[in-house]
């Protein structure tokens, strides 16, 4: 019997990054496509609390209260093969202009 090619869903990709040493404090998350985004540091391992954004957006957009030390982002649902993403610290002042 012959293989059969399967098709990919090119909707579910994902993977994880880690930034080895967060300073304590507010952070963006930019993604430059629309992804599930879940946040987790290690005093204890926990989820952090994700803000999303503006969901009118193709870009994913998120902010975080962290704790110092590491940080990794899991990402899945991601529509292409890769995905940039940029961690930003953000002041209270650059937020309160935001809003």
């Amino acid at each position: 019997m012959p293989a059969r090619a399967q098709t990919v869903d090119l909707t579910n990709n994902g993977g994880l990054v880690t930034v080895q040493s967060v300073p304590a404090g507010r952070y963006a998350i930019l993604l430059s496509q629309k992804a599930r985004l879940e946040v987790v540091q290690l005093h204890p391992l926990a989820p952090i609390p994700v803000i999303l954004g503006d969901t009118e957006s193709d870009l994913g957009l998120a902010t975080i209260n962290a704790k110092g030390g590491p940080l990794t982002l899991q990402l899945s649902g991601v529509p292409a093969s890769s995905i940039t993403v940029a961690v930003i610290p953000i002041s209270d002042q650059r937020m309160k202009r935001s809003e």
